[in-house]
């Protein structure tokens, strides 16, 4: 759906400017504020530290329909908001959104860690082994820079070539170990950059493989045993039902034999009563 309005957005902004009309952004349904507004969370605690975890974020397209919806009923009276300062309705909205979007911040986060004690650290996604300390700070401090010469440029008479500055952070991020004589190895870059798993991530996902591993196994263990269970039941009924029609089949046959030797005792018995009166008479 993301790249479906983002598709819609640039069919806009190459139709829509020939007719006169503004570009169309679509930086506010994907904003981090408006994604953390959509999200459910749950609170992790980690070695004494607590943090935040996404779980899952609701896809609303009300919000972004409203917005533009409002753009569109302020056009009658575009001309009255030139009343209001450009600090309020420009410079305070941006203020607030970036203030509001550095909590969680990956660059945000490792500032802090240049000016805290190590000890007081909050679980990290590499080891002091893959990456040391200084290195990282480093790192950091290389980045931080380079947003403040962006900073710099877009406030500067050469505001217009922002865009190239920006893209020289490509180069300079591939090269770096070059350009730090390697101070900084490239796979120390790669796992800052969460381009190459850092040897405790590798470690996490072959204990969640494992563990996947193994809940596989006890769910065919279960499947087996219950197919087992299954094919038990079955034989018990059809030996039942086996015996049920087995029985009337079997039983009668002894109960026919008695009738008739009981029948054929008092036939014997008359015949030799009827003879010894024949006798008699004579």
């Amino acid at each position: 759906a993301f790249h479906w309005n983002f598709f819609i957005l640039g069919c806009f902004n190459v139709i829509f400017p020939f007719f006169g009309c503004p570009y169309v952004t679509g930086s506010l349904p994907h904003s981090p504020q408006f994604v953390q507004a959509l999200a459910t969370k749950q609170i992790v605690r980690v070695g004494g530290h607590e943090r935040s975890e996404v779980v899952s974020v609701c896809e609303n397209r009300l919000a972004p329909l409203l917005v533009n919806v409002f753009v569109l009923a302020t056009l009658p009276s575009i001309g009255s908001l030139s009343i209001i300062p450009t600090s309020v309705i420009c410079d305070a909205l941006f203020l607030f959104m970036g203030l509001s979007g550095l909590p969680g911040n990956e660059l945000f986060e490792r500032l802090k860690l240049i000016i805290t004690d190590e000890a007081l650290y909050p679980p990290l996604k590499w080891t002091i082994d893959d990456v040391p300390r200084s290195r990282m700070h480093t790192f950091t401090i290389i980045q931080f820079c380079f947003v403040g010469l962006l900073f710099g440029v877009s406030r500067s008479p050469i505001a217009l070539a922002f865009p190239v500055f920006l893209v020289l952070s490509i180069p300079t991020r591939m090269f770096l170990h070059k350009l730090t004589n390697g101070y900084i190895t490239a796979e120390q870059v790669e796992i800052m950059d969460y381009t190459r798993p850092s040897s405790q991530a590798v470690e996490v996902q072959e204990l969640e493989a494992r563990e996947q591993m193994e809940a596989l196994e006890h769910k065919e263990a279960e499947i087996e045993i219950s197919n087992h269970k299954s094919q038990v039941a079955s034989s018990d009924v059809i030996i039942d039902f086996t015996n049920e029609f087995e029985s009337p089949i079997i039983s009668p046959v002894p109960a026919r034999q008695e009738d008739s030797s009981k029948h054929f005792s008092r036939r014997a018995a008359l015949d030799c009563c009827c003879y010894g009166l024949l006798r008699t008479a004579r």
